[in-house]
This record gives structure tokens, C-alpha cells and sequence, in this order.
């Protein structure tokens, strides 16, 4: 059995035999409840295709319901290609009773067919449209339709001629009807479609002619699709449009239009039974359907594979890791190799799976990826082989201008450590992709990031093709046991290795000495590849309680025999938290007999860079308690029952990166990089940059220290998206390391936008709100407001700062909120967003969004990255179907001119409310009633809203969204 330091993944093994089951393309509908597998499904699916049936708004078919009188006639007359034949004037209807709204829809088919002969009606003239059809209805009127209406022999029922015609012609097989019950839309649908190759009987004689041919002008075929746009099993280029796809039928190769090429992808080199159309003036064919018939494939994740064992005829598996014996895939003579979407070779007879073995030798069976295998006519000789190779990378550094990323991880040392993925370079075909197959910009690549990049074979004489897929999935926490499959167990989950993580198959001649196996008890953020396995990591062997802090003040105090030392410290959490020294508080490890030695030492770390490097702080001696401050790692532990400080390392000097470790803070002293000077943010890339040397900070900690360093309430946590773009800081960095990554980020003075109200700020739904005894004791009193932030029920006590605001706020109010520097939330007037107070809209208007719109709705605001974050719109309930609920984003009266009204319209889809949280806020009474319904219950709101009808008052409205299609909340008020 192959033997591996990983167990294998989730079972990959993809054994799936396509046999009379249609492959529809996404276009075509795909109904929950008729799957593949099911006795009616290729039935249901074609017709569906061919618009002879539908299904339901919900995405059903409902295979069980049973089908009108009316609704078979049409269905019917659509099989035979007739289904807009036929007057649809009520003028002298064929039957009295077709002439009612709920039926008089299908009166062009029912006179059509009447005049057929395929229908009748009953004995008192009546045609019954509403009544279920029954099976032997169903069966008389197909026959009739097919032409075989006067042959066959009578037999004691009405209906027995019919039967024994339906049975002869073979259009019941399959369907299990019986006499006398109504005939579901399962069973129509199975006799329709057995009747598409029937031969029509014209005369009382039988034809050469079929529904499927003459009426439906199809033409059915059996060959393989070829090629699409993007790869051919003959070529190494396609050269197909996206309209396109070849398919080959006896040695005869032929271009077909479709809809969507890339929906017949998995198709490629499949048997199928397809049916097209050709339109002669154009000379063009178009593919309408396709059926995979009799093909095999079987998929297998590399790590199934045992490359020992298989050869250039057959490939060698384990269908699982306990599995006692092997299992093979055997390779036909001819085969073809498609490697990483594109012919091997430049012909097929140059893509064997031979010469793939015998030229890529060690490297044929990917370590990381997967091999698919195709047996297109199931004789259990695999002929098509889809090959899918990644290499890789840890990314150390990027380069935006070139598009151009570093990987000084797995690959340190060597000259092949960098990737250009340059999506605009014409000589290649690049994309880049996250791991749902979804194209990303370059910018989505960051230090940390995971990128698996599959390239086609460069020597085979076609245009390269490169995917990279971008992965920024890790788990942080430390190894807490190695368990005996070889996994390893992270924060109570198990991991396996990456075929491709250093210690396990490293890079010839790459440096992986400082990325050795994991052992236990070390910690850090563990990167994860294409299958969610450990591949790499960044280790920081850190005490289990130590932590990043900045000390803001130290406060020594000796009342008679008793002597305090108390550091106030901003830690990790953004908490600003309060520890005591004790007998054996140490710095950088070493003991101190008093605190005074203590201090005096605390005080030379202090200001690494100098004092008049900190702008505002001119004499430290001034403010005794702040002279300490600085950037410190620091443990703790328990004594005496009071968490103490344990150990506090000060920052030494260096001029280059580190590895960080437990022993060490460092403090980067590189000229132009300390607090002296400053650096330009860059959003975009989460850099800081001083024009040529640039440090990531997007996975660091970054504190925002005020100019007054006594000020502890002006210390923040903040974040990079407190950040300005293109803005200039004077910062500190710490611990940075060999990939200009700094952990820790100063932020000096009050240039950073922290607690400022920003497109992603929380935006709350007040449902209470009182005045309260502070619990932080800091005031006499302090508002707290109770309410919703999307559909979460959070409760929040208000920054002193906005006391005026807050006594002016009242139930129903939609605030919009920011923080104060201690953490407390604050209400402008401006972001008052929504109140239920007369007039208070066209305060809420005039507010300026980030679009200049100050006279109207939708305000929106953007995030940093230019996204929509917060939408608000105030209007009203326009109209709904199914799939939409409009609003205007005007608040309606209901005699408005409705050209005026559709100006306003806002199409939002009802899939946006899945996860709205909904009020009433009735007014109509002498007080303010809040009526709060739960999620599951939007849509029957929606659908019990007044319309706006151009007499009626429409509901209005406030809805609030965090994007452009995420309805957070919203809520109906009735005055």
C-alpha cells in the first residue's frame, strides 16, 4: 500500500457511469425535486430544454401534481411544434366553457387542436379545460396527435383502440399509468417524450417522419465533444470563439453555436447523444442538447495515487486509507493527455499518456492536485487523461507594478523565486483566482498568502496557460498533540501535511532550514494549501501568556511601610488593563532588589529613538507617570491570589529583519522608518512606505499613541482600516520580520481616523434607551441603548461625548456609530440616519454620501477599498413579483403620476431580505408600537406591503444595507 506522511483527504473518488442520463447545461432548468438518477428525469429535462414544459418559481417541478385538460392541450400542441398555431380570439370558441380568464389562455391550442381532431370534447358540447386529464385522455389525445387517431381496432371500451396503439407505438413504456385516474405532470411528461421518435401517420399511412426531425427540425447524433474555447484534444490551441464548441461524429469534425461554452466543459471527450439545429442561410449549426451515454470517469486526488506502483499503462489507487488492496485505472493505447487545461503535446499522437510518463518521468503524478480519467464507450479503457498539477508558494513579498510576487519560504535561495502573474500580457493566457474559482485582482496576493499555480507545457508549441489559485486560509494556535496517522492536532482540530510543505518534499536546493517539522507544543499561524493542509507556517515560540502591550504609565507609590508599583497597560485586546509588580517582577529576565533599580532600568528603554522624536512630548520629567511608556512584551502569573507582572521585555535595535521568538523585541531602526520621519499608507497593498523600501502591516498590531503621553484615555487598538490611503504617519515599527512584515505598528498623534464613523461602522436600530449609573464609575451617569445591529440584539453604553445627542435620541431612532477613545460609542446628529420625528427626512436628506448626493436616496457610503459598506434608503413599496421586491426611494402619497414614480424605482432581489431583521413601528396611536418579526418571516411581509396602486398609500419604508445586495435591516412605519 502507498505509504505517506499525510493520511488521505476527504475521498476524492469520483466513480460516476453516465448511462441514458442527460447532462442539461446550466441554462436549462434544473429541478430540486427531479434529480439525476430519478426514472422521469431525462424526460422532464429535455422537454424543459425544448420549452414544451416549465417548472415552477420555486425551483421545482412537481413531478406528483396533477395536469388540467387545458394545460395538456397546450403542452401537446408545444411537442409538436405548434404550439402558436391558432386564433386567440374568444369569437366563436370551438367549446362554450374556454372562454373564462382562468382558462381562455390556452384557447389558440384548443382550437388547434380540435381542428386536428386530437380532441373532442364530451357529449353536451363541453370541452371541462379545468378537469384533471385523465391517463387514458392523455393516451387518446397523443395518438391522435401522432396521426394514428382512425387506426387500430375498437374494443369494448372507448378508450381500448388508443391503449393497444399507445402500447404497439412503445410511448407508454416507463410511464405506469392506470385507467380512470388523472395522469401526473411525470407521467405527460414521460409519454411526451417517448414520442419524439415516434413516426407521424399522416392519411391513415406511416411515415418517415418524427416530431423530433420534422417538427422540431432536431437533428439526433452520437459523437464526443472535441473542443470548446479554452481546450482541444487536438490542438494545443483552441482557436473556438465562446460561442463554440466542436464535436466529432464518425471521424467528422463540425463547429456548433451554444449558449455558454464553458456550461459543456465537463463534457469534453464524453460519448454523447446530442441535438442540434442548422439554419442553412447562415450556414451555421447550433448544439440544443447533449446526452452522455455510456462514459466512465473516475477522479482521483493525488494522494490516492501510488506512483511506485503505476506505470505508462495503468495507474495504480487506494479508494480510501484503510483500504486493503489496490485498485487501477487502465490507460487505452491511444489516450490523450490533457495537463493543466491544455493538450500535452502539439498533436494528440504526441499527448499519449506514454509519452507524458516517459517525458515528465517522477514529476507524471502531481504531488499536489489530481488526475481525472475518462473511458468514453466504457470498455474499461481509460482514453482521455485530464492532468492537474500545482506548484506551491508561500508569498514573502509582492510587487504590484509588475504583478510580480516573491516566495523567500519554500523556495529561499533559489533564482526561480518569484511569479509574474501579469493578466494583460497577450503572449500568455493568466488568471488569477480565489479557491471558489472566482477571478481576483493581483492585490488579493499578500505576504502570507498561498499560491498554487498550475502551468500548461511550455515546449508543446501553443500559448502558455496559467491559473493561479489564491489561498489566505490559516489557523493560528499550537500544536497540542501529534496523533499516530501523522496528522497533527492545532486548537482541538487535526491537520494533515501538504505533500509540498518543506519537511516533507523540499525544493532541491532551497533553504528550508528555518521551517522544520512542527513539534510539539509550538505555536503560530499555520498556512494551508488547496486542501486545507499545513504547508507552511510562521512560528512564534511565545510563553502560552505572553503577550504585545505598550506601557502608558507606571505609577510608584510608598505610603509609610507599603510600597506599590502599577503599570497601566494597552494590551493585544485593545484593553487598557492595570497589573501590579511584585518581589520578583523581572526585565528582560533579570531580578531587581527594589523597584527603584527596577524603574531606573524601565526608564533607560524608554524612548528607544530619542525624545524629541515624539512630537508634544518636550519634558518627560514633567509628567513622571508617562516617562516609562514604551513598547514591551510582558507574562504574567498569579500571586497571592492578584495577577502580576511575571516578565517585561524591552525593545533592542536593529537595522534588519528577525525572526521573532520569546527572548527578543525588536525595535527597526532604519533610517526614514522611525517616528521621526514619516511614511505614506497604502491601502491597496496594507503597506507603509517611504517611496522604495515598503513594510506590510496588514496582519499586525497596531496601537494609535496620542501626543500627551499621560493621556491614557487617548490610547487606542486600532486597525488598518482606521487608516487613510495616501495619507502620511509617524510610526514605529517592532518585530519585523525577513519579509518586511512588521508585528507591532505605533501610530503617533491624532493623525489615524480611529473611532470615526466609517462605511463598516455598526449601524443599531434603537429599541430602548435610558440614563444609567456609569458602571465604570468614571461619570455620575452614562446613556446605555438597547437595540439591534443587523439581526444580533446588542446592548451599548454612549460615549460622554455625545450626551447631547443621546438625549435628543428616542425609540425607533437608526443611528449610525463611532467610539470614543475609551471605547464608548458616540452619535453625531449627522448620523441620525432615520427618526420617526415629523420632518426628519429632509433632515436625513441633505446629508452629503460619498457619492455628493445630498437631495435624495439611496445614500451610500464606501469602505475603504471603494466597495458599498452602508446604503440607506427611505421611500416606499412599489411593486413585487416572485424574484424582485422595487422600492421607490420616494416616500409616496399614492396619487403620484407613475412615470414620475418609476424614475425612482430601486429593483432590489427578495434574496437580499434573507437575513433582514424586520420592524412595524406604529405611530397611528398616542404611542410609538415596535413590532419586531423574525427572519423567517420576510417574505410573507413583503408580500402583505400596500403597493403603490396610483390611488392607495404604499407602505413606507426604511431599509438599511451593509452591501450592495445585503439587506440588514428593515422597517415599515404606519402613520
Amino acid at each position: 500500500m502507498k505509504t505517506s506522511t499525510r493520511i488521505l483527504c476527504t475521498l476524492m473518488l469520483v466513480v460516476f457511469t453516465l448511462v441514458n442520463m442527460v447532462v442539461m447545461p446550466v441554462s436549462a432548468a434544473t429541478f430540486s425535486d427531479v434529480t439525476a438518477g430519478t426514472d422521469v428525469y431525462k424526460a422532464v429535462n429535455v422537454l424543459n430544454k425544448l420549452g414544451v414544459i416549465n417548472g415552477y418559481d420555486d425551483g421545482t417541478f412537481k413531478p406528483d401534481n396533477n395536469v388540467t385538460r387545458a394545460e395538456f392541450t397546450a403542452m401537446l400542441l408545444r411537442t409538436r411544434g405548434m404550439g402558436t398555431l391558432g386564433s386567440t380570439s374568444l369569437d366563436n370558441p370551438p367549446f362554450p366553457d374556454v372562454v373564462t380568464p382562468d382558462v381562455s389562455w390556452a384557447i389558440g391550442n384548443i382550437r388547434t387542436a380540435h381542428s386536428m381532431g386530437i380532441i373532442n370534447g364530451y357529449d353536451d358540447g363541453t370541452f371541462k379545460p379545468s378537469n384533471n386529464v385523465s391517463y387514458e385522455e392523455a393516451i387518446k389525445m397523443i395518438v391522435c396527435a401522432l396521426g394514428y387517431g382512425e387506426m387500430g381496432s375498437e374494443g369494448a371500451a372507448w378508450y381500448s383502440k388508443y391503449l393497444n396503439t399507445a402500447i404497439t407505438l412503445g410511448f407508454t413504456e416507463g410511464v405506469n399509468g392506470s385507467i380512470g385516474v388523472p395522469a401526473t405532470r411525470a407521467m405527460i411528461a414521460q409519454m411526451l417524450y417517448n414520442c419524439l421518435e415516434v413516426e407521424l401517420a399522416e392519411n391513415n399511412e406511416v411515415t418517415d417522419k418524427t416530431i423530433l426531425e420534422d417538427d422540431l427540425k432536431l437533428k439526433k447524433q452520437v459523437g464526443y465533444i472535441s473542443a470548446n474555447p479554452t481546450v482541444s484534444l487536438s490542438a494545443t490551441d483552441s482557436n473556438l470563439r465562446e460561442d463554440e464548441v466542436q464535436i466529432t461524429v464518425d471521424g467528422e469534425t463540425e463547429i456548433y453555436k451554444v449558449e455558454n461554452a464553458a456550461e459543456y466543459n465537463d463534457m469534453l471527450g464524453a460519448q454523447i447523444t446530442f441535438y442540434s439545429t442548422t439554419d442553412r442561410n447562415a450556414g451555421t449549426k447550433t448544439l440544443v442538447m447533449a446526452t452522455v451515454e455510456r462514459s466512465v470517469t473516475v477522479e482521483l486526488d493525488a494522494d490516492m495515487i501510488d506512483p511506485v506502483q503505476s506505470d505508462d499503462s495503468a495507474v495504480v489507487y487506494y479508494e480510501s486509507e484503510d483500504a486493503k488492496r489496490e485498485s487501477q485505472v487502465s490507460i487505452a493505447d491511444d489516450s490523450i493527455v490533457i495537463y493543466n487545461d491544455q493538450l500535452y503535446g502539439a498533436t494528440a499522437e504526441l499527448s499519449t499518456y506514454e509519452i507524458y510518463c516517459d517525458e515528465m518521468g517522477s514529476k507524471a503524478i502531481p504531488t499536489l492536485g489530481s488526475m481525472k480519467f475518462l473511458d468514453r464507450n466504457g470498455d474499461k479503457k481509460y482514453d482521455i487523461v485530464f492532468v492537474t498539477s500545482y506548484d506551491a508558494y508561500i508569498v514573502s513579498s509582492t510587487t504590484t507594478s509588475t504583478s510580480t510576487f516573491t516566495d523567500n519560504n519554500l523556495r529561499k535561495g533559489l533564482s526561480n523565486n518569484k511569479v509574474t502573474l501579469d493578466v494583460t500580457d497577450t503572449s500568455k493566457t493568466v488568471k488569477i483566482v480565489d479557491k471558489n474559482g472566482k477571478e481576483v485582482a493581483f492585490n488579493s496576493i499578500r505576504m502570507g498568502s498561498v499560491v498554487c499555480v498550475k502551468s500548461s507545457n511550455t515546449s508543446n508549441g501553443g500559448q502558455p496557460i496559467i491559473t493561479a489559485v489564491v489561498l489566505n486560509d490559516s489557523v493560528i494556535g499550537a500544536v497540542k498533540g501529534i496523533n499516530s496517522d501523522g496528522t497533527i492536532k492545532i486548537e482541538g482540530k487535526s491537520y494533515k501535511y501538504s505533500a509540498q510543505a518543506p519537511w516533507v518534499n523540499p525544493i532541491t536546493g532551497a533553504d528550508v532550514s528555518g521551517m522544520p517539522e512542527p513539534q510539539m507544543g509550538e505555536s503560530g499561524k499555520f498556512y494551508l494549501d488547496i486542501n486545507g493542509d499545513i504547508i507552511g507556517y510562521d512560528k512564534t515560540e511565545q510563553a502560552s501568556n505572553q503577550q504585545y502591550g505598550y506601557i502608558m504609565q507606571v505609577r510608584h507609590k510608598v505610603t509609610g511601610l507599603e510600597e506599590t508599583l502599577v503599570f497601566n497597560i494597552l494590551t493585544e485586546s485593545g484593553s487598557k488593563t492595570s497589573y501590579y509588580a511584585y518581589e520578583k517582577t523581572k526585565i528582560n529576565g533579570e531580578d531587581f532588589d527594589d523597584y527603584e533599580s527596577l524603574l531606573e532600568t524601565l526608564d533607560d528603554t524608554a524612548y528607544a529613538s530619542g525624545d524629541d522624536a515624539y512630537p508634544g512630548f518636550d519634558d518627560p520629567d514633567v509628567q513622571e507617570a508617562a516617562m516609562y511608556s514604551q513598547m514591551v512584551k510582558f507574562t504574567t502569573k498569579t500571586n497571592k491570589g492578584q495577577t502580576v507582572i511575571d516578565n517585561i521585555i524591552t525593545a533592542e535595535e536593529t537595522t534588519s529583519g528577525n525572526n521573532v521568538s520569546a527572548e527578543d523585541l525588536y525595535f527597526y531602526t532604519v533610517s526614514g522608518f522611525t517616528a521621526d520621519s514619516a511614511l505614506t499608507y497604502k491601502s491597496t497593498n496594507k503597506q507603509l512606505t517611504d517611496g522604495s523600501k515598503k513594510i506590510n502591516i496588514s496582519s499586525s498590531l497596531i496601537f494609535k499613541i496620542p501626543e500627551d503621553r499621560s493621556e491614557t484615555k487617548d490610547y487606542k487598538k486600532i486597525t488598518t482600516s482606521d487608516l487613510d490611503n495616501d495619507t502620511d504617519y509617524n510610526v514605529e515599527l517592532y518585530d519585523v520580520t525577513g519579509t518586511n512584515s512588521a508585528k507591532i505598528v505605533l501610530v503617533y498623534g491624532g493623525a489615524s481616523s480611529a473611532g470615526l464613523v466609517k462605511a463598516t461602522s455598526p449601524v443599531m436600530v434603537i429599541t430602548g434607551i435610558s440614563q444609567e449609573e456609569d458602571p465604570a464609575g468614571d461619570l455620575a451617569s452614562r446613556y446605555r441603548i438597547e437595540g439591534y445591529v443587523g439581526s444580533t440584539a446588542v446592548d451599548y453604553w454612549g460615549s460622554e461625548e455625545s450626551e447631547d445627542v443621546f438625549a435628543t435620541l428616542q425609540e425607533g431612532d437608526v443611528v449610525r456609530l463611532g467610539t470614543d477613545a475609551d471605547g464608548y460609542y458616540t452619535v453625531l446628529p449627522e448620523h441620525i440616519v432615520f427618526s420617526i420625528t415629523d420632518g426628519y427626512r429632509d433632515e436625513a436628506i441633505a446629508v452629503t454620501d460619498d457619492y455628493g448626493n445630498d437631495d435624495a436616496y439611496p445614500k451610500k457610503y464606501r469602505d475603504a477599498n471603494g466597495d458599498n459598506r452602508f446604503i440607506a434608503i427611505w421611500g416606499s413599496a412599489y411593486q413585487r413579483d416572485d424574484q424582485l421586491f422595487v422600492v421607490s426611494s420616494d416616500v409616496l402619497a399614492g396619487d403620484e403620476d407613475e412615470d414620475d414614480v418609476d424614475a425612482t424605482r430601486i429593483d432590489m432581489q427578495r434574496s437580499w431580505f434573507n437575513s433582514a431583521k424586520v420592524y412595524e413601528f406604529d405611530l397611528t396611536g398616542s404611542r410609538l408600537e415596535i413590532t419586531e418579526y423574525d427572519t423567517g418571516d420576510v417574505a410573507g411581509v413583503i408580500d402583505s406591503l400596500q403597493l403603490y396602486d396610483g390611488s392607495s398609500t404604499p407602505a413606507e419604508l426604511f431599509i438599511h444595507m451593509g452591501g450592495d445586495s445585503n439587506v440588514r435591516a428593515m422597517i415599515i412605519i404606519k402613520r
